[in-house]
């Protein structure tokens, strides 16, 4: 999906607004633009002479509530400026970041004005500093911290019945609840140079906006004399892997090139987006190294065999061009920066791999830790773990009640969760693991997508 913006119209007239019409043919005295891109709100300055202001709304606590409703800015028949009722649907759509609200409210009326939430002028400068601030300092970059199927999930966003309050959160831009598949980026720094690796590039598919994926526009209408009209600019396959994380996180964090990624397991979420890299390999590097177990290249030679091996492909086909390194469970160097993997078990029987870098220990997967590996995770600084769900455990994913037993016994200076499901409410769980310092000393946070930690390496 490339991009959306949003339309208010209002027509003295009332006339129909048709899809195909184009904005000539309108009789409309003003019109609201609301855009939303990976780091930028802004309003158009004007369009075929009406007035372009940001469209006002907030977050509120139940789901698919429609915006406020403001003493309406245009003049009613008799030259009155009265309050609108809400009389239909409303949506909002945002690129990259999957956001979308929708409702109905009959009779509602507001007239108290409210503010945009969303990204702000401010914060966008503030993003640029940290850019520049950053650039000699080694990092990890969280690319994503949920699950395989992505938070919010469709299904909360369509129920009729309940109402997931986590999942309603996430539907609003920039909240913390808002997660891609589990993924992070180590931006290494030595004297050499910068060098980014990618732990697992995985797949994502954008549930709140795969219902309208052939929608190119819909129109709302509040009232006789007001109309919503939503352009929808979107490619038709609204299922999006890697690349969705990468088109927010890397022109906010002024990233480019990607230096090498590094395979935990073979599942979706964690090699679905290697499609994605022709993007690099194409247009940014000649290729990109993958360090791969033997195992899970044997699954990608049957999920991406038209990567693995090129040999059939017609000439001219851009594919990632990537090169294959296949990793044992043994310490070995990337860009002089030296990576241990951290065996872990992914359910009965299916091994997956954590890794070390430096003394950052990261486990995104994880069922059990074998005896062997806890050698490898002491004087651990920063612990990256697996903690699916606030209340147990599933066969393949360590709940937050043995992951918080772990880091007991791992004894981290640090610890940030990730991989968290629906269930996992960003600042209620915060608030309860902040206490875990005062009690037992215990420093442990959740992550979100597109926090940055500082490190040494």
């Amino acid at each position: 999906m490339a991009g959306v913006v949003g339309l208010a119209l209002s027509s003295r007239g009332a006339r129909p607004l048709k899809p195909n019409a184009q904005k000539n043919l309108f009789n409309f005295d003003s019109i609201r633009i609301f855009s939303v891109g990976s780091l930028e709100c802004r309003a158009s300055t004007s369009v075929a002479g009406g007035a372009a202001t940001a469209f006002p709304w907030r977050r509120r606590s139940r789901l698919f509530a429609p915006p406020p409703v403001t003493s309406s800015p245009f003049p009613h028949p008799d030259g009155a400026r009265r309050p609108q009722k809400a009389l239909g649907t409303f949506c909002i759509f945002r690129l990259g970041r999957a956001c979308s609200r929708a409702g109905s409210i009959p009779g509602r009326e507001e007239t108290e004005e409210e503010d945009i939430e969303g990204v702000s002028a401010v914060e966008i400068a503030d993003a640029e500093t940290k850019v520049q601030a950053h650039k000699g300092q080694s990092e990890i970059i969280f690319l994503g911290t949920g699950t395989s199927e992505g938070i919010p999930r469709v299904s909360c966003l369509t129920a009729e019945s309940k109402i997931c309050e986590v999942c309603s959160k996430a539907s609003v831009p920039g909240d913390k609840n808002n997660r891609l598949n589990t993924s992070i980026l180590i931006c290494y720094v030595n004297s050499l140079g910068r060098y980014n690796i990618l732990v697992d590039a995985g797949k994502y598919e954008s549930n709140t906006t795969s219902f309208i994926s052939n929608t190119k526009m819909h129109i709302f209408t509040f009232s006789k004399h007001i109309s919503l009209c939503f352009e929808l600019n979107c490619d038709g396959n609204c299922r999006v892997f890697f690349y969705h994380s990468a088109l927010r996180w890397f022109p906010t964090y002024g990233l480019r090139k990607i230096d090498a990624v590094i395979i935990t397991h073979s599942h979706a979420d964690a090699i679905g987006g290697l499609d994605d890299l022709r993007d690099w390999t194409n247009n940014v590097q000649p290729s990109i190294p993958i360090y791969v177990a033997q195992r899970d290249l044997e699954v990608m030679k049957k999920t991406h065999y038209y990567i693995v091996d090129t040999s059939g492909l017609i000439p001219g086909a851009a594919v990632s061009k990537l090169h294959f390194n296949v990793i044992k469970e043994e310490p070995f160097v990337i860009h002089d920066l030296k990576v241990t993997p951290l065996p872990v078990w992914h359910g009965k029987g299916y091994r997956s791999l954590g890794f070390r870098f430096g003394n950052i220990c990261y486990i995104s997967d994880v069922s059990d830790i074998p005896e062997e590996t806890y050698m490898l995770l002491k004087d651990c600084d920063l612990l990256i773990l697996d903690a699916l769900r606030p209340d147990r455990s599933s066969s393949t994913h360590f709940g937050l009640p043995r992951a918080l037993d772990e880091v007991r016994k791992i004894q981290p200076r640090r610890t940030l969760f990730t991989g968290m499901m629906h269930l996992m409410d960003h600042e209620k769980i915060n608030e309860q693991l902040a206490k875990l310092q005062d009690s037992e000393g215990l420093n442990v946070q959740l992550s979100y997508d597109g926090l940055r930690i500082p490190v040494n390496l």
